[in-house]
C-alpha cells in the first residue's frame, strides 16, 4: 500500500493486552459502533508537529490522535508485541488483492496471522484490499471477497477500498474513468456496509483527481501523501499515511505509518488539508 502500486501484481503469540492499548480498542470499538466520523471545520494544522519520526496532533495539551500502521505479506512475519510496546495504537491489515494484469483476487498470505495475533495484542484493527476494479460488479466481488475471509469477525475499524493507479506497468485498470471509479468505491462502501462493517475509502494526491470527491462525502477517507510537512488534500480526511519508510519494532524493514485525527472528546475527526 502507499503512493505506488509497485508491489501489488498477481502473484500471491497471543500476550496478554496491556491495560492503556486495550482502552485504546475499547474506544474505538465504541466509536465505530456508533458511526462517529465528523466534519474537520478547520483548514490549518499549527497543531500538527514531527517528532522522533512521528507526527502528533495534540491541542491545548491534549493528544487528539492514535499512530498506527499497515501491512502486507511484504512485510512477513511480524511481532505484534514488539509493535504494540513501540506506540503504536491500530493496524490496518491487507485481506488480500486483486491482480492489475489479470484481474484475479488473491488472499493475502500473513492475512490470518496478522489480523489474529494484532488483535490478540491489543491493537484495535481494520482491514483493506487492494483494489483493481474496473466495474461495480468487481467492487462488489472484491467487498464479497473480504466479508467471506472475515466471515462475521470483529473490527475495530473500517474495511478500506484501496484502488490505486498502477504507474509501473500497463493496468486493465488504466482507463478507469472518474465516474466509474467512483461508481466501484461507493458499491464497495454500501455492500461493506450493507454486513455491518464500516468502509473508508484510500486516495493519495494523484488518484484522488480521479474520483468524482462529491460523491464520496459519506465516506471517511484515509489519504496518503508523503515528504509533506502536512496533508495537502482540499478535501476532508480522517486518517493520513505519511510515510512509507518508517520503522517499527517488531517489523523486518520499512513499514507504512499513518496518523488518525480525533477531536477533545477522542471521537475520530475529519481534518481539510489546504492546497499549495
Amino acid at each position: 500500500m502507499g503512493e505506488s502500486a509497485m508491489l501489488h501484481t498477481d502473484q500471491r503469540e497471543t500476550r496478554p493486552i496491556p491495560r492503556g492499548i486495550a482502552s485504546v480498542v475499547l474506544v474505538l470499538t465504541l466509536l465505530l459502533s456508533t458511526a462517529v466520523f465528523l466534519s474537520g471545520c478547520a483548514s490549518k494544522w499549527e497543531n500538527l508537529a514531527y517528532e522522533n519520526g512521528r507526527f502528533t496532533y495534540i491541542v491545548d495539551g491534549k493528544e487528539q490522535f492514535l499512530t498506527g500502521i499497515d501491512v502486507s505479506d511484504h512485510n512477513h512475519y511480524i511481532d505484534w508485541r514488539s509493535v504494540t510496546l513501540d506506540g503504536i495504537d491500530f493496524a490496518f491489515v491487507r485481506a488480500g488483492n486483486r491482480g492489475y494484469t489479470e484481474g484475479w483476487l488473491y488472499e493475502d498470505e500473513q492475512f490470518e496471522g496478522n489480523y489474529t495475533r494484532a488483535r490478540a495484542n491489543g491493537l484495535a484493527v481494520g482491514v483493506y484490499i487492494f483494489s483493481q476494479a474496473t466495474s461495480e460488479e468487481e467492487a462488489i466481488e472484491e467487498a464479497d471477497f473480504i466479508l467471506g475471509l472475515l466471515a462475521g469477525r470483529a473490527l475495530e475499524l473500517p474495511i478500506v477500498f484501496d484502488w490505486e493507479s498502477i504507474a509501473e506497468a500497463t493496468a486493465r485498470t488504466d482507463n478507469v474513468t472518474p465516474s466509474t471509479l467512483t461508481s466501484c468505491a461507493i458499491a464497495f462502501c454500501k455492500r461493506i456496509e450493507a454486513a455491518g462493517y464500516r468502509p473508508m475509502v484510500y486516495m493519495n494526491l494523484k488518484d484522488s483527481k480521479r474520483y468524482e470527491l462529491d460523491k464520496l462525502e459519506s465516506y471517511p477517507i484515509w489519504f496518503a501523501q508523503y515528504d509533506a510537512n502536512q496533508p495537502t488534500a482540499a478535501f476532508d480526511i480522517t486518517m493520513w499515511q505519511y510515510t512509507s519508510s518508517a520503522y517499527v519494532n517488531g517489523i523486518d524493514g520499512s513499514v507504512d505509518m499513518n496518523i488518525m485525527f480525533l477531536d477533545a472528546d477522542k471521537q475520530i475527526l475529519s481534518r481539510t488539508g489546504t492546497v499549495s
